[in-house]
């Protein structure tokens, strides 16, 4: 299929889903959160109408911030090489792969760096190690995994894994605009490959795991693709920029709906906000908190080593990074009994039982190397209130999350669930413990709701000025009506 043609049937499957989307009223029932529906989505559209070759329509992508993460020479030379060194400090040596392992032919030039003959992006060796680790985690059988992506952006991971031989059959489940992107720039990579788009309920039914070697699924069908087993659930960066809602619906499907052995995903966790200003994340901040007790988790580390490169990875989101095993049942008893080992373990240390300012002066007053992977005290509490959640569990959890924090005026995304959490569980009679703590907690959050009232104080020309418990704001008329510190202003936001 010659490459206008691929563009023109990627064009022509965005008009008919489109139709469908707005007909089915997709985006009310799973709706995109802000930064998505009000930037993303409009400037994808821009680039699917104005693009005249599969090459332009890539280029533009990666010169955006929607799949790629571009800077400005020498950075990202800097950043590249960083990410080398970093590789070889476990052992990896990306020359000594196959000379096709490197970043696209397509790839824009300008993010290009080239080191020993090979053409490197940050984005590429960041994919790179995701494919090492699926590869470490799992070990891919001759012949490679059936796999499902959730928001495969570009289409950067599916073709390392290609290349990496870790792919048997790959299904990508995303929005229509974002599906003309993966399935451009991977047509582009494996002009050979077996590529079906598909833009009926009917037709993702009727695809066999053989049929294909990549099969590109709006999300409007993800319901089509159960009732087969599939190897492995991938989900990377994408979780973290819907609306709780959203998450919620992802998280059931993958957990109640597919058949998979495995999972790996790589999403937010842990990222700092000032809640008088970025309420509105309260509202998309469960995407690595919502796993399952059946779940054997074989990997988890907050910021894993390949992610904190001190160039270019430092303007995106702090990661987690999970991968486990799919049980078939679980043991109630054996999971609860797990989570009071887990949890009575975490309260025997310094942080929990040293009190007030008996820790200044000393490694405790403010740790600064914590062990934030699977033998850590966050994972365990992460595992504690996944095995059995509880009242106490939330509220150790919350104190340890107190002493992570090294600004008095931030918060933690994760926050407001925990402290919903808290409340769902406790019961004054039967953690009369924690009365204390619970009436600490609600003047916290009643504070926090008070700096955010807002009083229009006056109106003049194009603005009106409002006052907070603290702050004054002049706010542009022309904005309409804004709820203000609960939604995202995107691009016409103003730091405080």
């Amino acid at each position: 299929m010659s490459n206008k043609t691929v563009l023109e049937r990627a064009r022509n499957f965005y008009s008919k889903l489109s139709d469908r989307y707005a007909a089915d009223q997709y985006y009310e029932r799973l709706p995109l959160n802000t930064f998505w529906r009000d930037q993303n989505m409009s400037l994808m559209r821009d680039i699917i109408e104005g693009a005249n070759t599969l090459e332009s329509l890539v280029h533009a992508a990666q010169q955006t911030f929607m799949f790629s993460v571009n800077v400005a020479s020498p950075i990202e030379e800097r950043a590249v090489d960083w990410l080398l060194d970093e590789q070889r400090a476990r052992g990896v040596d990306i020359f000594s792969l196959a000379p096709e392992i490197q970043e696209s032919a397509w790839s824009y030039p300008g993010n290009n760096v080239e080191r020993q003959g090979r053409r490197l992006t940050p984005d590429f060796i960041r994919t790179l190690n995701i494919g090492q680790q699926i590869g470490r985690y799992f070990n891919p059988a001759p012949g490679g995994l059936d796999i499902v992506e959730l928001g495969g952006g570009l289409g950067h991971l599916a073709r390392t894994m290609k290349m990496l031989g870790h792919t048997r059959s790959h299904v990508i489940l995303d929005l229509p605009e974002t599906l003309v992107f993966s399935y451009c720039f991977l047509s582009l990579n494996f002009p050979e490959a077996r590529m079906l788009l598909l833009d009926t309920e009917d037709s993702v039914r009727a695809i066999t795991l053989r049929d294909y070697d990549f099969a590109f699924v709006p999300a409007l069908f993800a319901e089509a693709v159960t009732g087969r087993p599939y190897d492995l659930f991938v989900n990377t960066a994408s979780l973290g920029e819907m609306p709780n809602k959203t998450i919620r619906y992802w998280m059931d499907f993958v957990q109640g709906s597919l058949e998979i052995r495995y999972l790996y995903t790589l999403n937010r966790y842990l990222n700092t906000i000032d809640p008088h200003h970025h309420s509105w994340r309260w509202e998309e901040n469960e995407c690595s908190v919502r796993y399952d007790r059946r779940w054997d988790i074989q990997q988890w580390e907050l910021e894993p080593r390949f992610t904190r490169c001190p160039y270019v990875d430092t303007l995106i989101a702090r990661y987690v990074e999970i991968a486990a095993t799919r049980l078939k049942t679980i043991n109630e008893h054996a999971c609860a009994e797990t989570a009071a080992v887990l949890l009575g373990t975490v309260q025997e240390q310094d942080w929990y039982s040293v009190k007030d300012d008996s820790a200044i002066m000393t490694r405790g007053d403010h740790i600064l190397a914590h062990d934030l992977g699977i033998d850590g005290t966050l994972f365990k509490l992460w595992n504690v209130l996944r095995l059995q959640p509880s009242a106490e569990g939330a509220a150790t959890m919350l104190k340890y999350l107190d002493t992570l924090l090294a600004i008095e005026n931030r918060a933690f995304e994760e926050q407001r669930y925990y402290e919903d959490l808290f409340f769902a569980l406790y019961d004054a009679k039967r953690n009369s413990d924690l009365e204390t703590f619970a009436a600490q907690l609600k003047k916290r959050m009643w504070l926090q709701n008070e700096r955010l009232a807002q009083t229009l104080i006056d109106s003049q020309g194009a603005y009106n000025f409002v006052s907070t418990r603290d702050k004054e704001f002049a706010v542009s008329v022309a904005l309409g009506p804004v709820k203000l510190f609960h939604e995202r202003l995107g691009e016409r936001e103003r730091s405080p």
